[in-house]
């Protein structure tokens, strides 16, 4: 039915690259409305309103989170459903261990550090000649540490070995 061939449109987007882009176009208009229009109005109801109190069409506040959870193409969501849960099975060897090597990363990043930067405090070598930057992935390739950003996280720079 609809279904399997909205199914086939995603699959295979080149292939059908008309009805893909009207799907997108939908997307995005859908996206629009809910994360845009009728979430931003619920916002605005509440705060100048309240959450408990009647709108101007008599109807709770409350009752306009419906419009921003609740798909306004719904066969298009079922589609992506079914991908992702597809995806859900075909990665499901993975789940988990991507946080899990963020998470040690993060732990190593927060060890102490000498004054060239390295996390090996028994290392006698410069940081950029310091043999352990290619085993530590907060190291970038000039060897030094990633930058903190004026939020307080890491940039990135360098963490994931690039520089």
């Amino acid at each position: 039915g609809e279904l399997d061939a909205l199914l086939e449109v995603y699959r295979h987007p080149e292939e059908h690259f008309e009805l893909s882009d009207f799907a997108k176009a939908l997307e995005d208009a859908e996206s629009s409305l809910l994360g845009g229009f009728f979430y931003k109005h619920f916002l605005l109801a509440c705060n100048v309103i309240g959450s408990d109190a009647r709108g101007t069409m008599n109807r709770a506040v409350r009752g306009l989170k419906r419009t921003y959870e609740t798909p306004l193409f719904p066969i298009l969501d079922q589609v992506r459903s079914k991908l992702g849960q597809e995806e859900d099975i075909r990665l499901v060897g993975n789940k988990g261990k991507i946080m899990a090597k963020i998470e040690a990363l993060d732990a190593l990043s927060s060890q102490p550090t000498d004054v060239r930067g390295s996390t090996n405090l028994a290392c006698p070598s410069v940081a950029s000649a310091c043999p352990h930057t290619t085993l530590n992935p907060l190291h970038n390739s000039a060897g030094s540490p990633p930058t903190k950003s004026r939020l307080g996280g890491s940039t990135g720079v360098g963490r994931w070995g690039g520089g």
